[in-house]
């Protein structure tokens, strides 16, 4: 089976969902010139192999054995889709070239337009293992465990709004243990940028009220981050060890952005001395901090949503 098209004819080129890839991403064309079946979806046509899609999809099957032949008594079917072209492309192309949407590795995670709309179209239609590898991919990138965290990859070509897509993803596909950490990316962002774009969010209420406690509740987990010095007997300038103290604090408070599982600060490069440094603290670790995330949005603990992971890794 050879793809004879690389290329979008301009005849044929997909449109944009909602989870837009970045600019320097061409849209997918997927037309066989030998396929079976052609697939429609708004302006965008599809030139497939109707066998592959039927042994993949019994809802595709039933489509395909009842598709209308073309106008013209030559060439394959037509079936015309209500789906999102884009979306479509993606969902095909997965389906056609198994080089295309790889599993996910722990330093590679495929663009989330791809993820979503491989994980929509694929629930839609039935085909389970593109869908379980759908999950995969948001899985590692809103990871269980602040190991994972601490190295997990973040999606090829990042949107700013991808984040925001994941948390109405794992609403809508029921993946729970998603949720603390898209939260968390969502409203760790400059304050400006989360108020400006939620209420065009198409959040739930739920959702909505999920993120304003997020934005409240990593505030003061930042804040359990913030220094205490302890001042050395040793102490080479007392005044100036605590005045970097009250800075590091209004900084924190000042900030519009909170990001307390950010890698601990550096104390001598803010104005303590290497002699305080080393007594110095804070309120809790960040093991502790990780612990409290979904507990402060008021969602499962950890221990809870990792088990609900491993559940559905096995149907």
């Amino acid at each position: 089976m050879e793809n004879t098209t690389s290329q979008s004819p301009s005849d044929h080129e997909s449109e944009r969902s909602d989870s837009q890839l970045s600019e320097s991403q061409q849209p997918i064309t997927v037309w066989f010139e030998d396929g079976t079946l052609t697939l429609i979806a708004g302006t965008s046509s599809f030139r497939i192999y109707g066998g592959i899609l039927a042994a993949k999809s019994s809802v595709f099957k039933d489509m395909y054995d009842s598709a209308n032949p073309p106008p013209i008594e030559k060439g394959p079917p037509v079936l015309t889709l209500d789906d999102s072209a884009m979306e479509l492309a993606y969902f095909l192309k997965a389906l056609h070239d198994t080089e295309f949407f790889l599993p996910p590795t722990p330093t590679y995670a495929a663009p989330l337009a791809i993820v979503a709309g491989v994980l929509r179209l694929s629930d839609k239609y039935g085909v389970l293992h593109l869908r379980k590898r759908a999950i995969e991919h948001l899985s590692i990138v809103y990871p269980t465990s602040l190991i994972e965290w601490t190295s997990s990859p973040q999606f090829t070509h990042p949107n700013p709004s991808d984040h925001l897509i994941a948390i109405k993803l794992a609403r809508e596909f029921d993946i729970p243990w998603i949720r603390p950490m898209a939260i968390y990316q969502y409203v760790s962002q400059p304050l400006d940028d989360v108020l400006e774009s939620l209420p065009f969010s198409g959040f739930t209420k739920e959702d909505i009220q999920l993120c304003i406690r997020g934005i409240r509740a990593l505030k003061t987990l930042q804040l359990l981050q913030a220094p205490i010095v302890r001042v050395s007997p040793k102490c080479i300038d007392q005044w100036s060890c605590k005045a970097a103290e009250r800075r590091m604090w209004d900084s924190i408070v000042t900030d519009d952005r909170s990001d307390p599982l950010a890698p601990p600060l550096l104390w001598t490069g803010h104005g303590v001395c290497s002699r305080c440094a080393t007594l110095t603290a804070t309120h809790s670790t960040r093991e502790q901090v990780w612990n409290e995330i979904p507990v402060s949005l008021r969602l499962q603990p950890w221990n809870e949503l990792k088990k609900l992971k491993e559940e559905a890794a096995v149907l």
